[in-house]
């Protein structure tokens, strides 16, 4: 993850000498323990432990059991239970106990016990301690929303620009700014204008040593509200990210949070000891208690188990694609259809069914973005949207532009919608006038949106974005000075068609189809679009894409490069509703009229197959009957969309446990159920240095572990590592969401989403040589990090034929597949139709025919 290299925090050192280098050696150090997560707007997934990936999986683990009072195992109980149900297998056991024992891992950050007489919030008599705690998160808990607000508010808080600590103080001398009684000595205490670091010190003084006690009273503050100090932490390095004009810094933040908590613990002690009391008699009370330490919820045999449970998968994953290789498994030599779809876990399925239903077809996988990373604007917009992978800063602006008559109506709609919204919308509701007015008129609303309550399908409606806009790119026109040059757009459409292996056999039709997602009353919903567009949907990037390809000067460009695409290849672009198992196609006017028909009937078996997909998809729904026919199953599958009252909607990336790099060779004809991301790549054309593969393990690959490892730690506990059950959550300040009207931030993935996931970290196979794998990983610490670490399971598939090999330590050794049953199936919709739990790899043999499939439907 990149930050900025200087901390605008460390400025803050130097003036408080060594004391305060102890105070922010330590606030640094549980920084990167902290939750971090975009705000909902560009919401996408990481994983929470990015910072301590150059640290083995397993002591990260132990660590997070102390530091964040967080699981991250299953059970005890739980892996006892799969094990008597052969879901793990005692020889697995065995031997990961012998190898997590042999790894001697040291503790990370282990934290000193702190001595009697320091005066933590938890050491507090307990019938009061939580009311300390409740005390100071609820005045902090009313300053944090406004400070930090990103929009929704109609009045900004005044003197954000001086940051949190100028803002208590403005609040401590405003009539009425802080009325509870044990915070009249907030004025006082900020009226010097101390700097932040030198607060922190002050206050700690009073509490305890800097050896042994300060660390866990700092740890007690930073992880009281670890939401909101994680989302501090963030806004803090990524400036795009934070309140216009407003100074974010974690170490204001923590001297804010010690200044609240001593004002408090001094309220207790003169309750306890009278008016006159002191921290110091605070201390001396707590000196003669004994506080137990909490039991660990991490042991090596918890982690070992966790080895062996995800063993089995391992097992059956890369067990079933060496059978494939023995089964015959017919492909176009000369395809009619090529489908370029995103990598996610999701277009796993729809590939599938494509290659059943669509005679000739082919299907490959691309990042989302399409190679294409641009500023967006949309008609009428004046800022501008950034779709492309999170790291990546676009340099390149692509604007939709309307025709003069639709650009008229589109500017009367926004203007009747403003004026409907500050009237009587959703904007009068903050004020209490028109707030009133808004209510009464909510009545005449009720009656559309209670039709909708009770029959949700006649209200599903995709998005019509990206559609009868003109698409300004060329740099040379001068109407975008940031556009596209013609050496841009062919070197752009080259490096991607090269990522994927697509430089010859060209089909009549290349479909480049972008995803995103569609439901409504979902907070989430930028984490169920594409997270290599930046969390937007990808239908833009298609757009342009195939606007390049389509161009002829493009082509000439590609042709003296090596890459000849024939005039016959038309480059369709699309984007594919995974909720809605729709898909939309864009600039079909392009398409010459004689081709009109050919294409008419492609859309024809693709619908076939969007059918089929969500009714594979409605088997991990509980309320749709398995036995339903797959047009009724889609039907309601579709209608989730549109159900204000559907927490599932879909259910994202919830079945993820592997990723594929090569060929569609290694995994055409299997039925891999939605399990593995699928990124397209050709060793054989790749240069000797593998350049191709670089790309893709620098990119890609991150991508996907970082999805596993946020739905692995939110599914191990829902709790720390996630944000619980999405029915009471609230949008706050456009940040995140909280429960109810107040609380701390909840990071993290929803139990709605997580609650068919199998916790397994990323299987991941490479078809290259092992020693092409090893070199890469040299020349990207990073993602080796990953593999030496076990953040991932990593494989490589030699495609010369010496066999499957798997990364054991610091190197690659020889990995001999048990003998896996690898059953046989028609279709996908047989292999999975039966049953709502995973399902093992099967050989898809596609001998139902196309007829009997559309029959089906």
């Amino acid at each position: 993850m990149s930050r900025s290299t200087v901390s605008e925090a460390g400025a803050e050192r130097a003036p408080s000498g060594d004391a305060g280098r102890v105070a922010m050696d330590w606030i640094e150090t549980f920084a990167k323990w902290l939750p971090e997560q975009r705000p909902l707007g560009v919401f996408v997934h990481q994983n929470p432990m990015t910072p301590l990936e150059d640290r083995h999986f397993h002591a990260v683990c132990e660590a997070a059991t102390r530091i964040r009072g967080a699981r991250t195992t299953l059970s005890y109980e739980r892996y006892r239970a799969l094990l008597a149900e052969r879901q793990i297998r005692p020889e697995d056991v065995a031997a990961a106990m012998g190898r997590v024992a042999s790894l001697e891992l040291a503790p990370i950050d282990a934290l000193p016990e702190p001595p009697p007489g320091t005066i933590l919030v938890s050491h507090v008599r307990p019938e009061i301690a939580a009311e300390v705690g409740e005390l100071v998160d609820a005045f902090l808990l009313r300053v944090l929303p406004p400070f930090l607000d990103l929009g929704s508010a109609i009045w900004p808080m005044p003197g954000r620009e001086q940051g949190l600590l100028g803002v208590l103080r403005w609040l401590s001398q405003t009539p009425l700014g802080v009325p509870e009684p044990w915070l009249e000595g907030l004025r006082a205490r900020l009226a010097s204008g101390t700097p932040a670091l030198e607060l922190i010190v002050e206050c700690l003084a009073q509490r305890g040593d800097p050896e042994r006690g300060w660390p866990s009273i700092l740890r007690e503050a930073l992880f009281a509200l670890p939401g909101y100090a994680g989302m501090i932490h963030r806004l803090e390095h990524f400036p795009a990210e934070r309140p216009a004009g407003v100074s974010v810094r974690l170490v204001d933040y923590v001297a804010a949070r010690l200044v609240v908590e001593e004002l408090a613990l001094r309220d207790v002690a003169r309750r306890l000891f009278g008016r006159k009391a002191t921290l110091s008699q605070l201390a001396d009370r707590l000196r003669a208690l004994s506080p137990t330490a909490p039991p660990p919820m991490w042991t090596r045999e918890l982690g070992a188990f966790q080895d062996a449970f995800e063993e089995e998968y391992i097992r059956s994953f890369i067990g079933g694609i060496v059978m494939a290789q023995l089964a015959k498994r017919p492909s176009p030599s000369q395809p009619a259809v090529q489908f370029v779809c995103c990598i996610d876990d999701r277009c796993e399925s729809i590939r599938r069914h494509v290659e059943e239903c669509v005679a000739d077809a082919e299907t490959i996988g691309s990042a989302g973005f399409f190679g294409i990373a641009l500023k967006h604007r949309a008609p009428l917009d004046v800022d501008e949207r950034f779709s492309c992978p999170a790291p990546v800063t676009p340099q390149k602006r692509v604007t939709e532009k309307l025709d003069a008559a639709a650009e008229a109506a589109l500017l009367r709609v926004r203007k009747r919608s403003r004026v409907f919204a500050a009237t009587v919308g959703d904007d009068a509701s903050r004020s209490a006038i028109r707030g009133l007015v808004a209510s009464f008129a909510n009545l005449l609303r009720a009656p559309r949106t209670l039709l909708q309550l009770l029959f949700p399908d006649l209200f599903v409606e995709p998005a019509h974005d990206f559609e009868g806009t003109k698409l300004l790119y060329d740099r040379d026109a001068g109407d975008e000075e940031q556009g596209f040059t013609l050496a841009e757009r062919i070197a752009a459409v080259e490096g991607n068609l090269r990522n994927v292996g697509l430089v010859e056999r060209f089909a009549n039709w290349v479909l480049i189809v972008g995803h995103g997602s569609m439901a409504v009353n979902n907070q989430f919903l930028s984490g169920y679009q594409c997270g290599a567009c930046g969390g937007l949907r990808g239908g833009i990037n298609a757009r342009v894409f195939c606007a390049f390809a389509n161009e002829p000067a493009v082509r000439e460009g590609l042709a003296a490069r090596g890459i000849r695409i024939p005039e016959a290849s038309r480059f369709v672009p699309g984007e594919h509703d995974t909720a809605l198992d729709q898909i939309r196609f864009f600039d079909l006017e392009a398409i010459p009229s004689e081709r009109r028909a050919d294409f008419d009937a492609l859309r024809a078996d693709l619908a076939i197959a969007l059918d089929r997909n969500a009714k594979e998809r409605s088997r991990r729904f509980a309320d749709v009957p398995l036995y339903e026919s797959i047009r009724a199953s889609a039907s309601r599958v579709r209608a989730r969309c549109a159900d204000f009252a559907e927490t599932r909607p879909e259910y994202n990336h919830a079945t993820n446990a592997a990723c594929v790099i090569g060929r569609r060779a290694l995994t055409r004809g299997l039925f891999l159920d939605r399990r593995p991301f699928l990124v397209s790549y050709d060793p054989t054309l790749d240069d000797a240095e593998s350049r191709t593969l670089e790309k893709l393990m620098a990119a890609p690959l991150p991508v996907c572990a970082g999805i596993s490892h946020e739905y692995f730690f939110s599914t191990m506990d829902g709790e720390r590592f996630g944000c619980g059950t999405k029915l009471p959550h609230n949008v706050v300040g456009l940040l995140g969401v909280s429960n109810g009207a107040d609380g701390d931030l909840r990071p993290g993935l929803w139990r709605q989403t997580t609650e068919i996931h199998d916790p397994i970290r990323l299987v991941t196979l490479v078809e290259a040589e092992p020693e092409a794998v090893t070199a890469v990983l040299e020349r990207l610490p990073a993602v080796r990090n990953l593999a030496v670490n076990a953040w991932i399971h990593l494989f490589a598939c030699s495609p010369s034929g010496r066999g499957f090999f798997r990364w054991v330590g610091e190197a690659f050794q020889p990995y001999e597949a048990l003998p896996h049953i690898l059953f046989e199936v028609e279709t996908s919709l047989d292999a999975c139709g039966r049953t709502r739990a995973h399902v093992a790899p099967c050989l898809v043999t596609g001998s139902a025919g196309r007829d009997s499939l559309q029959a089906a439907s």
